[in-house]
């Protein structure tokens, strides 16, 4: 059996393969119209806000201390 070959703009990638096999629909919304979540999970935004403390202290600038 021959598997279908995609071109590399519409490969799929493993985390696509994965939502898909989880939830054909969540894989549809997401990846093929592009829907995404308004909110923002707790650990994404923790992780967002130290990856831009470690960008602002890399380029010596001050960091404003704000409670989210």
């Amino acid at each position: 059996m021959e598997l279908p070959q995609f071109p590399d703009a519409h490969r799929p990638t493993n985390s696509q393969i994965h939502t898909f096999r989880t939830s054909q629909r969540k894989e549809y919304y997401s990846y093929r119209l592009g829907v995404r979540p308004e909110t923002q999970g707790r650990a994404l935004r923790f992780g967002s806000m130290m990856h831009y403390g470690i960008e602002m202290v890399a380029k010596g600038q001050e960091l404003e201390c704000k409670v989210l």
